[in-house]
């Protein structure tokens, strides 16, 4: 049980070393100034500047522009983006507005005008709501018994009754996958093994526990009892402080 309680500690110095260059891993990949903004080396804005030389959505500028110039430009060309898909969405809401109601309307109350003609519907035909009606038919299929929460993924319900997925950290309750494949796997084997150690660990401390008490005058057992507890104890903080170490960077990321 002793070489146990070695490994329990084993894994909880490999838990917190993982942990702390995961948590370096995105300082230096968000070093910013004073002003909150991303600081870009020479070779980076080197780079930028050739990505960007004489290409059109960059104004076509012949030297080429540095990754701040970059990043704003960027900005600007997807808010215009965003704008154009609104306006041509806008459009394309009021013809249809014009077609189905004669009036040209927003999307908002083309979909409000649709709902509305969509309730007189089911009132004439089902003398009732229309969503009544959907939740009778569901019931007589037996469509609307669903388990409340599925412990597997981690799915509840949001506010349209529809299901969600939460995430799938055992501990911190986020989805690993955001942070790309490297990272979110790390993160993974640091839940697992935070799990295990906990687990091995509480065994440890009560077998170290009897051994120290039935030791019957044996001074090699109280021995044994004390250097497994001293490691499980051991074992469990680092693991408690990759444990906080990952509900930090998550929390900072997320």
């Amino acid at each position: 049980m002793k070489k146990i309680a070695k490994k329990i500690l084993a894994c909880g110095l490999i838990s917190i070393f993982l942990a702390t260059n995961i948590a370096a891993m995105f300082v230096s990949a968000s070093t910013t100034n004073e002003f909150g903004q991303i600081e870009y080396t020479y070779e980076e804005d080197e780079k930028c500047k050739k990505e960007t030389k004489g290409k059109e959505e960059y104004g076509n500028v012949a030297t080429g522009i540095t990754c701040d110039e970059k990043d704003l430009k960027d900005k600007m060309n997807k808010d215009v983006a965003a704008k154009n898909a609104e306006d041509e969405k806008e459009a394309d809401c009021k013809q249809a507005g014009l077609s189905e109601f004669g009036s040209s309307l927003s999307c908002s109350g083309l979909a409000n005008a649709r709902n509305k003609k969509r309730e007189e519907e089911c009132q004439e035909k089902y003398k009732t709501s229309c969503a009544v009606h959907t939740d009778q038919v569901r019931s007589a299929s037996g469509q609307n018994f669903k388990l409340p929460l599925d412990f597997l993924s981690l799915k509840t319900k949001d506010s349209d009754g529809k299901l969600k997925q939460q995430g799938k950290s055992i501990f911190v309750n986020k989805d690993y996958a955001q942070y790309g494949v490297l990272i979110g796997t790390l993160l993974r084997v640091i839940d697992i093994m935070i799990l295990v150690i906990g687990s091995v660990a509480l065994l440890t401390l009560v077998v170290a526990g009897i051994f120290m008490i039935a030791n019957h005058g044996d001074e090699a057992w109280v021995t044994k009892g004390k250097g497994m507890m001293l490691y499980s104890i051991l074992g469990l903080l680092f693991a408690f402080l990759a444990f906080a170490l990952v509900n930090i960077i998550t929390s900072i990321t997320s």
